[in-house]
């Protein structure tokens, strides 16, 4: 397939161009992942041409994706100011997409992201035999991915923060919804939802999040992606502080409680918490 990068820009008169980046923080010139250089810029835009010239109002524009590996990748484009692409241009959008080596699908916001239901999924840090339920779609039809015999065609994948991104093939589909947990191992509940043994690696202690996704070898499912947090106890209290201001958290029964003024202050003032990222996944909580 040929011309996979298809957009839509408000106005014909501009150049305009992509640049693709994986996860893993690399570059890419032609097929060929890199660190970023700035003295590279030029080497890693992509163009778009026009489908149809014209040159004003909105203007549909394509080009080919990159020639590499089957993953995630960040699809940036740029309006070009000058002569050639600069470190200075505009950016107009980003998004994440899956590329299975012969065609795009949008991988969307996080969370969620097509096929997942799982969404703010919060896991103690250092689980183990955590299952984690997905409902895959099928790429070529958008209904329920229900192929029970091609379970070993699916991957795990999970991503921490600053780390290589791991994938596993699924070994077997488990006997049963209710079997014990096996790493790496799946199975089909009914009308498209799965249940997905992620390895004990993927929720260790020492990160405060990760990106689990469930990709198929042949692209024949759209990624089903969830990003996990991993919430300790101490990290609930301190949350439940200084959001709701007067209640906590009983880390041995799992009950809350009201607090009376005295005890809610003292409770805040236990914990540092960065004001301007309150309720978000890069909260800082100490």
């Amino acid at each position: 397939m040929a011309n996979e990068i298809q957009l839509i820009h408000d106005d014909g008169a501009e150049t305009v161009y992509a640049i693709v980046r994986d996860t893993a923080g690399n570059w890419y010139h032609g097929t060929n992942p890199e660190a970023f250089d700035d003295a590279n810029w030029g080497d890693y835009d992509i163009a778009l041409a026009e489908v149809h010239a014209c040159t004003s109002g909105n203007v549909a524009v394509q080009a080919n994706f990159p020639a590499i590996a089957a993953g995630f990748y960040w699809l940036d484009v740029y309006i070009q100011a000058g002569a050639n692409p600069a470190q200075t241009d505009l950016r107009v959008g980003s998004r994440l997409v899956y590329w299975n080596a012969s065609s795009l699908a949008p991988a969307r916001d996080l969370p969620p992201a097509p096929g997942s239901v799982a969404s703010g999924v919060h896991v103690k840090p250092g689980a183990t035999d955590v299952s984690i339920y997905f409902h895959l779609t099928d790429a070529a039809t958008g209904r329920a991915y229900m192929t029970t015999g091609g379970a070993t065609a699916l991957n795990l994948v999970y991503q921490r923060p600053g780390q290589q991104q791991v994938s596993s093939q699924v070994t077997a589909a488990l006997a049963a919804a209710d079997s014990p947990h096996a790493d790496n191992h799946v199975f089909h509940c009914g009308s498209g939802l799965w249940r997905c043994d992620f390895p004990d690696a993927a929720f260790a202690a020492g990160a405060d999040r990760a990106v689990l996704m469930v990709v198929h070898d042949d692209g024949d499912i759209l990624p089903a992606v969830v990003a996990v947090e991993f919430w300790t106890a101490k990290a609930l209290r301190a949350a439940l502080a200084v959001l709701v201001g007067n209640m906590t958290f009983d880390e041995a029964t799992g009950e809350t409680s009201f607090l009376d003024a005295e005890d809610a202050t003292a409770e805040r003032a236990s914990y540092t918490v960065s004001a301007t990222s309150v309720g978000r996944s890069d909260a800082s909580i100490s």
